[in-house]
């Protein structure tokens, strides 16, 4: 499977960035104040993708191999990173690669954007597990109860346990995804990198004020793995946007297009007879429906599908391509990633 990264990307990126940010990044992974390494070693109950003895490792190994693959290259050793013999082998050349200097930079943050999304993948998918069985719980915990009341008998809780154990587990894996998040950030800002990281992906960032009040708030909602299509395509977007590659705003379109078509599938407006973004805005603005969206905000939609569709580089024969500029492209993804915040929120 191919594996995403930094390198691919931005080949020609000149990452001014100094070996001590790497290995502070390296210290939002591994160290134990921040809450990454205990968390990922915080065994939950019946949760089926965590049995390997230590997840800190398993996914320090998994992005070594990932990267490799990646790269075309067997692995990551060096003669120097393997001595002295102690511990695992995967984080002893983790550690040494890491601290290695020779190491191009745009490889390094490669390694590190493979780390962090595996990281936030696996911790995701322990707060969603929590999240789905905490109520499951909190229903068995208040049976037994009745059950403990009615017939006398002081039943063994065995609800009322998984609870105490599950709450505080959902709270730290919560607080270690938004510390890692945060972190990096910082130290992206600190280190003047001209990069941010979203969900797993270092990417140039936008204008302070955008990086607040548009990217901050979109990244974090699409982290929800309903979103999944979303993310995917917004990401390519911003890819293609950022290597001046053809046609980003026809990624941003299908991530605003599956936005639309989430939220009247959750809602149940959804018939099977749609043949557009048009007929899933219809339902929106339908007022049986409730009115999601008022007219014009139906037609500024409608103008966003029209912008890509008349200027996106399609069906131009032996004319002049029509294409949006760079700064005409960057808008379009922005405006679709505040309509898809704000559209979640309706």
């Amino acid at each position: 499977m191919i594996a995403d990264i930094f390198l691919r990307r931005y080949p020609e990126y000149k990452l001014e960035l100094q070996n001590s940010f790497f290995v502070q990044l390296f210290n939002i992974y591994d160290d134990h104040n921040i809450g990454i390494r205990g968390t990922l070693s915080d065994k939950i109950q019946d949760y089926p993708y965590s049995s390997y003895a230590d997840e800190h490792i398993r996914i320090i190994a998994q992005s070594q191999d990932k990267l490799c693959n990646e790269l075309g290259c067997k692995d990551l050793k060096k003669l120097e990173y393997t001595q002295p013999d102690w511990g695992y082998e995967d984080y002893r050349i983790f550690k040494n690669y890491v601290f290695d200097e020779s190491i191009n930079p745009l490889e390094k943050i490669s390694f590190f954007e493979i780390l962090f999304r595996d990281t936030e993948k696996h911790l995701l998918s322990e707060i969603e597990f929590l999240e789905v069985n905490i109520p499951k719980y909190e229903t068995r915990s208040a049976e037994i109860q009745e059950l403990s009341k009615a017939k006398g008998v002081n039943y063994h809780n065995d609800g009322e346990e998984k609870l105490k154990k599950a709450l505080p587990q959902l709270k730290r894996k919560k607080l270690a995804l938004q510390n890692m998040r945060t972190g990096i950030e910082q130290r992206l800002k600190l280190h003047k990198s001209g990069l941010c990281y979203n969900n797993g992906y270092f990417q140039n960032s936008a204008n302070s004020v955008i990086e607040q009040h548009v990217a901050t708030p979109f990244w974090d909602l699409i982290s929800d793995p309903k979103y999944k299509n979303v993310e995917t395509d917004i990401l390519e977007a911003l890819d293609r946007h950022d290597s001046g590659n053809r046609d980003p705003a026809f990624y941003a379109a299908k991530a605003l297009e599956s936005m639309i078509k989430i939220i009247c599938d959750e809602k149940g407006y959804t018939t099977g007879t749609e043949k557009g973004a048009a007929n899933y805005l219809s339902h929106l603005n339908s007022t049986k429906n409730g009115t999601i969206i008022i007219n014009d905000e139906k037609e500024e939609l409608i103008s966003m599908f029209r912008i890509h569709n008349t200027h996106g580089g399609h069906r131009a024969g032996s004319k002049p391509m029509p294409t949006l500029t760079n700064e005409q492209a960057l808008r379009y993804i922005h405006s679709a990633m505040v309509w898809i915040s704000n559209l979640a929120k309706r």
